[in-house]
């Protein structure tokens, strides 16, 4: 695969660049590209009336301190939430601390010519297939998930996505090898 065709190490940003900012948000996507990584990885979940955004759980308890379910919720009962807890938190902007949407994380990673590197959560596959390709980005990115699933449901839909089975067994990469570009 191009993609991986490369002689340095293939450096990842996962969640961003956490150093510098807390995991999946914006300031860590923008802090990964500044910082010239391979790929930046992100976490993909889709709200109640369909909006793509940027978490690694469904629950907003571990980084925003609420209870709130993301798939349970609108976007609109979400947007006002802040990160409370990650490296620079008191000295990010509010703005870099909201939840980010999926597009703006597309964005920053074709700005920077940074892979993105998605791991599919909840049922997004379609919709996070459809924005990829709508941004000219799908033979560029890798979809990922723990949910074999997901990958077979990536490759029903598109054969030019790069597919990544996360925890994968003996069984699992015989599979992705038949399927291709993984």
């Amino acid at each position: 695969n191009a993609l991986f065709d490369r002689k340095a190490p293939l450096l990842l940003a996962h969640r961003g660049f956490t150093p510098e900012a807390p995991e999946n948000t914006l300031a860590s996507f923008r802090a990964a590209a500044r910082h010239h990584f391979f790929a930046i990885e992100t976490d993909v979940h889709q709200t109640s009336d369909g909006v793509l955004v940027c978490c690694h759980d469904s629950s907003l308890r571990k980084m925003y301190g609420s209870d709130i379910i993301i798939e349970e919720a609108t976007f609109s009962e979400l947007k006002d939430l802040r990160v409370k807890v990650g490296n620079n938190v008191a000295n990010l902007p509010d703005e870099d601390l909201r939840l980010p949407l999926f597009s703006e994380y597309l964005s920053i990673c074709k700005k920077a010519s940074c892979v993105p590197f998605i791991e599919t959560k909840g049922n997004v596959v379609g919709e996070v297939l459809s924005m990829v390709e709508k941004e000219g980005l799908i033979d560029v990115s890798v979809l990922s998930s723990t949910d074999f699933e997901h990958i077979k449901e990536a490759r029903r839909i598109n054969r030019d996505i790069f597919i990544h089975h996360i925890f994968t067994d003996d069984e699992c990469m015989m599979q992705i090898a038949s399927l291709g570009n993984g």
